[in-house]
């Protein structure tokens, strides 16, 4: 069975309710986009800085649901690294 996960979050002063979303799959860009209510442009952006975790698949992004969720919840920040 796939792993489904609803919830809702706060971005940049507003609350979004997400629907159940299948974290094993793999979003393509134009489905991450609106996932996080922003532009393919701004995605690639993001995910080019690193300030958004991507994965390419050959020439194409891939973004997990998981990491997207990781993104809202830092309020659209870099991920931190972690210190020894």
């Amino acid at each position: 069975m796939l792993d489904k996960v609803c919830y809702s979050a706060t971005y940049r002063s507003r609350s979004i309710k997400r629907m159940a979303v299948d974290q094993s799959r793999l979003l393509t860009p134009h489905e991450a986009s609106r996932f996080l209510h922003i532009s393919r442009t701004k995605l690639y952006q993001l995910a080019r800085k690193g300030d958004l975790i991507g994965h390419k698949v050959g020439a194409q992004w891939r973004f997990l649901p998981t990491d997207l969720m990781a993104y809202l919840e830092r309020g659209g920040k870099p991920p931190q690294e972690e210190t020894p």
